[in-house]
């Protein structure tokens, strides 16, 4: 069974589920108490993750959606008891999914659930180590509503999908995303490419590609059977580091102006943190990261599929303390965390 792992309204996930059909289960964060999850270290420190439903489900392969998760996410749990509910499942899916035996793409990243929560500079920053022609990265701050960013002129989407390229892009390009990939810890990536020359300038990367691109779907299927032979890199083999951008190009030398730090230590503009598709509006200069169905100013923090923006106002749900106990750790319709 191939596990996909997504936010409720990550469309191309659900395009993904319904193109694999009975061979998929898709599990959005708010359904994840359908399943008995299980994660056990024995005497001698070996790690041992499971998953069940009425019966345990072979899972031959993991297709990670997930980000970081929120409040946003847990809509079943006390409204005052959200926040505190989604980081121990954060904390318990990480560990899962770095236990997992069968291969997982994303692999997860102390920083987010779907390899590093890199902003764009850092990406940027990355892709020149390797390389790469980079489109300078530029931020922009407008009071008011941000005006939708212009898009260079005749570019186009290039996924990494393990060790191939969905999409038109000159051979060296090709390795040399590939590479970035490698780099990054994301067997899954993409990237905007200005054109076909070995010279193309590349811009918008991210570890979200568009699932619902039957090409990416199709080679996203052959790369699980790869990694599951070792072919590609899966859960476990990561050391357990943030990968840092590498060392060249200095982040402010990129877009040409200064990375000060916003309200609470970030830069003053988000950038999508863990994925397309949630929802929330982005304020001015935010790099696009959704799939095709999101607007340029799309932001987002978590992954892709988050409505972030209505979890403000939103009304308590019926339940008690006990809901967020059962969201992170588990009980007979919850998750549940096993040490042996």
């Amino acid at each position: 069974m191939l596990l996909i792992l997504a936010h409720a309204r990550d469309s191309a996930a659900r395009a993904l589920a319904d193109r694999w059909g009975s061979e998929a289960l898709l599990l959005t964060v708010d359904e994840l108490h359908r399943a008995r999850w299980s994660l056990s270290v024995d005497r001698g420190g070996r790690v041992r993750a499971e998953l069940s439903l009425d019966t345990p489900v072979a899972v031959t392969g993991v297709v990670n959606r997930l980000g970081v998760l929120t409040d946003a996410d847990l809509s079943r749990v006390r409204r005052e008891d959200r926040a505190y509910a989604a980081a121990e499942l954060t904390a318990f899916l990480l560990a899962w999914l770095d236990a997992c035996p069968a291969p997982v793409l994303n692999p997860p990243n102390p920083r987010c659930l779907n390899g590093p929560a890199w902003y764009p500079e850092e990406w940027a920053d990355a892709a020149a180590a390797v390389g790469l022609h980079v489109t300078p990265v530029h931020r922009t701050v407008r009071l008011g509503v941000p005006a939708p960013a212009a898009a260079p002129p005749g570019p186009h989407r290039v996924h990494v999908v393990g060790d191939v390229c969905v999409g038109e892009v000159h051979p060296l390009v090709g390795r040399q995303l590939r590479a970035l990939a490698e780099l990054a810890g994301t067997p899954l990536l993409t990237a905007t490419v200005s054109g076909l020359g070995a010279r193309a300038e590349v811009a918008e990367l991210s570890a979200w590609p568009d699932l619902a691109d039957p090409a990416v779907a199709d080679a996203l299927a052959v790369a699980l059977g790869r990694a599951a032979g070792g072919g590609v890199a899966v859960a476990g083999e990561s050391p357990g580091l943030v990968p840092e951008a590498p060392a060249g190009v200095g982040l402010g030398g990129l877009a040409g102006e200064s990375r000060a730090a916003g309200p609470g230590g970030y830069p003053p503009t988000t950038t999508p943190r863990g994925g397309p598709g949630r929802g929330v509006a982005g304020p001015a200069g935010a790099a696009p990261g959704g799939p095709v169905d999101q607007p340029p100013t799309t932001a987002s923090s978590g992954g892709p599929g988050r409505d972030v923006a209505g979890t403000a106002g939103a009304a308590p749900e019926p339940g008690d303390a006990a809901d967020a106990s059962s969201a992170a750790h588990g009980d007979s319709s919850g998750l549940k965390a096993v040490a042996g």
